[in-house]
């Protein structure tokens, strides 16, 4: 189940919650009005060599426009 951080435009009250696909959104404790998702950073980080940021990906390009320019 994906975590949600969720805030209520009523009050402002924010919390985090595991939440199904299909599961509607709950009611706020302080104002009892319906949450809103709202947007958060992803909880994983890519590290390692040979990401998007080490030029992941363009090598197989690089080669193609290689041969091309050769042909």
């Amino acid at each position: 189940m994906p975590l949600y951080d969720l805030v209520c435009k009523n009050c402002g009250n924010t919390k985090e919650v595991f939440l199904k696909l299909d599961e509607p959104e709950p009611t706020c404790e302080k104002c009892q009005t319906k949450m809103t998702k709202a947007m958060s950073a992803p909880a994983f980080v890519l590290k390692g060599k040979n990401w998007y940021s080490d030029g992941y990906g363009l090598h197989d390009s690089k080669k193609k426009k290689g041969e091309n320019k050769n042909a």
